[in-house]
């Protein structure tokens, strides 16, 4: 019956444990889809002055 006690009590404290993870390095995706593949055709080519061109307005708005 204690090992019941015990599962309940892991179960009410591993959603604030996970709530308490904190994110090491940001993910940062486009909203559109077409964005992505022309980022990839860029990383693709090695074209760096293209890519950056590219993705400063993106990232000022926020896209």
């Amino acid at each position: 019956m204690n090992n019941y006690r015990y599962l309940a009590v892991l179960a009410l404290f591993l959603p604030s444990m996970a709530e308490a993870a904190s994110v090491i390095k940001p993910i940062v995706a486009c909203k559109d889809e077409a964005d992505s593949r022309k980022i990839l055709d860029f990383l693709g080519k090695n074209d760096k002055a293209g890519l950056d061109k590219f993705t400063a307005p993106k990232l000022a708005k926020g896209d």
